[in-house]
């Protein structure tokens, strides 16, 4: 995963299949202040997740070709099947936004922006830097452990609290 070429974003890859980042807001990204344009963050995560998608699915053409030579094994998908396969895939979404800090902007945006990809473990705390419960942190690590075992195309996108 190429998270490296999107410089004018603050996000991190944790992992190949776990992206964090900042609070996303309205104005343009500002990476010295830790913001990210909910606009710019949408079509990054999007293209990340097609990206995903298509190189899978290119690796299990690969796979469905015999050793040396280029033509199909028996069952194996023809080229203009597997370009079909490639653009339904990329219909599909192979990503999930997993909001730890409860971010406004996030909460207001986040279903016209990304669909029902958002899931908020958004948690009260007494001050602004408390630590949320124990329950909360399991619900987010059991959610993010089955979104990521349930298809290797999946992608997790985290943002925590600033």
């Amino acid at each position: 995963m190429e998270v490296t070429r999107h410089t004018d974003l603050d996000v991190v890859a944790l992992t190949e299949r776990i992206v964090l980042f900042r609070s996303p807001w309205l104005l343009a990204t500002h990476k010295e202040c830790h913001r990210n344009n909910i606009d710019d963050l949408a079509t990054f995560v999007k293209s990340l997740s097609i990206a995903s998608a298509v190189k899978a699915a290119t690796a299990a053409s690969q796979v469905a070709t015999s050793g040396g030579d280029k033509t199909p094994t028996a069952g194996a998908a023809s080229k203009s099947e597997t370009t079909e396969k490639q653009g339904q895939e990329q219909d599909r979404c192979f990503f999930q936004i997993f909001d730890l800090s409860g971010n406004s902007i996030l909460k207001e945006y986040g279903a016209e922006k990304f669909g029902s990809r958002l899931l908020s473990f958004d948690y009260n705390s007494s001050s602004d830097h408390g630590p949320p419960a124990l329950e909360l942190i399991l619900e987010f690590c059991l959610s993010l452990y089955w979104w990521l075992d349930l298809d290797p195309r999946n992608i997790a996108f985290v943002h925590f609290k600033d």
